[in-house]
């Protein structure tokens, strides 16, 4: 059995048209129905199939197919890299815009002031919440200026070590993250339905898992 030369011209295609991957999905259907009503068959070449996955499937047409659908959708492990980039940017929008409103903190600030209320002393060095928050130290000094410019945080030193600074979370920091964390549990509720917890803590440690 041999691949057809519309096959082949659509598997060698570099950047296949919308209108060739429509040509190709035609003419796999055409083959596929032409392979279950060969000769060889005991069926008439008139009759109607009405359920095609129980025919017998060629096996020129499925690698084919197999292959080119790996080439247009990727593997599974990129889309789901992509899909979660997708969905990490639409919980951004949707909590920048809710805390920004009410609170006026960003989906970054509100995350960076959570660490620092839950740490001991409310309290940690900066390469430690950057460590927790997947960034870099740079970034986490950066972020922190205009929370200490509002009163949110404050630095302060080692007094064993000069080169070792904390960020630490003053009374009114404290304060907007009580009032600030009920408005983020009550976005989060609604983008993530919490009726499958065994679910959610199973998903929540594979992007732990990722975030290394």
């Amino acid at each position: 059995m041999t691949l057809r030369g519309g096959w082949l011209s659509v598997m060698r295609a570099r950047a296949p048209s919308v209108l060739s991957v429509k040509r190709f999905r035609f003419m796999a259907d055409y083959n596929y129905k032409r392979s279950a009503l060969a000769p060889h068959s005991s069926q008439p070449q008139n009759t109607r199939l009405d359920n095609l996955s129980q025919r017998p499937i060629t096996i020129a047409w499925y690698f084919t197919y197999q292959a080119y659908d790996k080439h247009i959708h990727g593997p599974p492990s990129l889309n789901f890299c992509l899909n979660l980039a997708k969905a990490y940017g639409a919980l951004v929008r949707r909590f920048d815009g809710r805390l920004g409103t009410l609170h006026g903190l960003s989906f970054g600030d509100f995350a960076m002031l959570l660490q620092l209320s839950r740490a001991p002393g409310v309290k940690l060095r900066r390469v430690d919440l950057a460590n927790q928050l997947g960034l870099t130290a740079s970034a986490v000094t950066r972020a922190l200026i205009p929370l200490e410019r509002i009163g949110l945080v404050k630095r302060e030193r080692d007094l064993r070590d000069a080169r070792v600074g904390y960020a630490v979370l003053t009374k009114t920091g404290e304060r907007v993250v009580k009032e600030s964390s009920r408005s983020a549990e009550a976005i989060s509720e609604d983008l993530v339905p919490g009726g499958n917890l065994a679910e959610l803590e199973r998903l929540s440690r594979a992007l732990l898992q990722i975030a290394g």
